[in-house]
């Protein structure tokens, strides 16, 4: 399941197996296993593609990340920005 998501995610962002995998912090041959459920990925490269935009609710559940979080994450991150010039 997770493999199928992870895949799926990968193609959404038009990156090769390679590409996809160097940003996890793996090679080629780990994101292939990954990707067909032979091995399950490690935290810190979840942790590592989530930052590079990957939707880990998606990976993990099947269900998207509503946008509405996206939204809350952005003001939230502007409020926090504004707050701290004020200072």
């Amino acid at each position: 399941m997770i493999g199928n998501q992870l895949r799926k995610e990968r193609e959404r962002l038009q990156l090769s197996q390679h590409a996809f995998g160097r940003i996890g912090g793996v090679g080629q041959n780990a994101q292939g296993h990954y990707e067909n459920g032979c091995r399950a990925p490690k935290a810190d490269y979840l942790a590592a593609v989530a930052a590079a935009g990957v939707d880990i609710l998606f990976v993990l559940t099947g269900r998207a990340t509503p946008a509405s979080i996206y939204n809350l994450r952005d003001r939230k991150s502007t409020r926090l920005n504004s707050s701290h010039l004020a200072d």
